[in-house]
């Protein structure tokens, strides 16, 4: 199994040029959190751990109470252009803010697809107790498709939520229990990782995971086409399914074009039907915002 480390700015600034010699492969940095936090790290520990030869990608700390689009455009500017061999970017889903399960769901979808779109590549998704336990592990086809990282402190496996078959990369320590041999040596606050038998270090790169919106499978939601519209995005939101939501504002009095290109004026047909049904006024077309649109 390759071992890894995770860090943030509770990590302190260090050379990372001594990971080589204690045999860690890989690395993860926290880049932000909501849509306002930059750690103040991050660009110290992706050009030390670059410096050192450690391939490492950067996670985004979740909080679906505030806009999936600010956040996602937060951490995509915070991470810049990524290398192909950078590893992929995480969503780290750890808290719902008080929000329903469903609401979750529909704001982790709507995140990644922005941001996936806008780097160019598919991201990684941590999580684990928070899913089984605070979401009440729901089926969710789309995140099935990505790989998983997990966490359980010991040396019994983690269990791995419903949308998943197995998990990719094991947290199995948080630098205090179940500390590693190398921990001792490093004496640097962070987590402790491993990777499945079947995934190789190769295998987590940018290179490796292209994005590709077209593949992933409906939300199993019924009526709505399984991703959400979003505006600002790029590249711009479009298709068939855009355009008959357009078409159904249109009969119900909201001046906007059948052009299936989801843009400013979309969005903020959006955001007046979503206050009229009560919903959160974010302007993105999910689940619930969809059934509003068809409903009577």
């Amino acid at each position: 199994m390759g071992l890894g480390i995770d860090v943030s700015h509770w990590s302190g600034k260090r050379d990372w040029r001594c990971l080589a010699k204690l045999g860690i492969d890989f690395a993860f940095i926290k880049a932000t959190e909501g849509a306002t936090v930059k750690d103040e790290l991050f660009a110290h520990h992706r050009t030390s751990l670059r410096a050192a030869g450690i391939p490492c990608g950067a996670y985004h700390f979740a909080h679906p109470g505030s806009s999936a689009a600010a956040q996602a455009a937060a951490f995509c500017a915070t991470v810049g252009h990524l290398r192909p061999t950078d590893l992929q970017p995480v969503l780290d889903l750890e808290t719902g803010d008080g929000q329903p399960p469903a609401r979750v769901m529909i704001w982790v979808l709507a995140f990644l697809d922005l941001a996936e779109a806008r780097l160019g590549t598919r991201f990684i998704v941590y999580t684990g107790g928070f899913w089984r336990r605070a979401l009440g592990d729901p089926e969710c086809l789309p995140l099935g498709q990505r790989r998983l990282w997990t966490a359980r402190y010991g040396a019994a496996p983690p269990i791995v939520p419903r949308p998943w078959k197995a998990w990719s990369i094991w947290q199995f320590s948080d630098g205090i229990h179940s500390r590693p041999p190398e921990a001792a040596k490093l004496r640097a606050h962070c987590d402790w990782n491993r990777l499945a038998d079947h995934v190789r270090v190769a295998d987590l790169t940018v290179a490796a995971n292209p994005s590709a919106p077209a593949a992933i499978a409906k939300a199993p939601t019924d009526g709505w086409p399984g991703r959400a519209f979003l505006y600002p995005a790029k590249p711009l939101v479009a298709g068939e399914d855009v355009r008959r939501w357009q078409a159904r504002m249109a009969d119900r009095g909201w001046p906007i074009a059948e052009d299936g290109k989801y843009g400013p004026r979309s969005r903020q047909a959006c955001v007046s039907l979503q206050r009229q049904a009560g919903l959160d006024p974010d302007g993105i077309v999910g689940p619930m915002t969809w059934d509003a649109t068809f409903g009577e």
